[in-house]
């Protein structure tokens, strides 16, 4: 499948040229079961355009985890959108 990275739109009292290169929107992917290479598109757009949108994206939190352990190799938690941190090895509240 082909991933897709559309530009954000912008408030109209942006500089877009100041914005080119900013944001993109991901299509044509699940976040929760990239394989290697796509996540190394991913990556690369990340660094690329310093944030990443994933609309409606679902992460069950051992998939969240995953996500960020693979941005991360050395991170021992993370947060679930629940204002709690989960430590490695335990599944979110």
């Amino acid at each position: 499948m082909t991933i897709e990275l559309i530009p954000l739109p912008l408030p109209a009292t942006a500089d877009a040229s100041k914005f080119a290169e900013f944001g993109r929107e991901v299509k044509g992917l699940k976040a929760g079961e990239l394989s290697p290479e796509e996540f190394k598109e991913i990556e690369q757009a990340l660094y690329k355009h310093s944030a990443l949108l994933f609309r409606d994206t679902k992460l069950t939190p051992e998939q969240q985890y995953a996500l960020t352990k693979a941005f991360d190799p050395q991170s021992e938690s993370y947060g679930h959108g629940n204002n709690k941190s989960c430590p490695s090895g335990r599944k979110g509240r």
